[in-house]
């Protein structure tokens, strides 16, 4: 599952421009480098619409997932507390 959220107003970090992903991959689907793939889909196609910049946020703990945005040419990440706990934020500027 891949979602794309323009509210830049409801997710924590973002500004006006952003656009955040947010994905999640089936277990028995991992290590298969989908999420890479449908990231890096996602931004061909934002690319057309006018936005700024790309944001994910993920979680410190989740370190697979941090392999992610490194792969899709995301900047280095800097750190934020949200209500949800710390978050490192990668951006990618479009």
């Amino acid at each position: 599952m891949v979602e794309v959220n323009l509210d830049y107003e409801k997710i924590e970090g973002l500004q006006n421009g952003d656009v955040n992903i947010s994905y999640a991959i089936y277990p028995t689907e991992r290590r298969k480098s989908y999420a890479t793939m449908a990231v890096n889909l996602i931004i061909d196609f934002l690319k057309e619409k006018q936005l700024v910049r790309v944001v994910l946020q993920i979680s410190p703990d989740n370190k697979k997932s941090l392999k992610v945005p490194l792969s899709c040419g995301f900047q280095s990440p800097y750190e934020i507390e949200t209500k949800n706990g710390k978050m490192l934020v990668f951006v990618k500027n479009l």
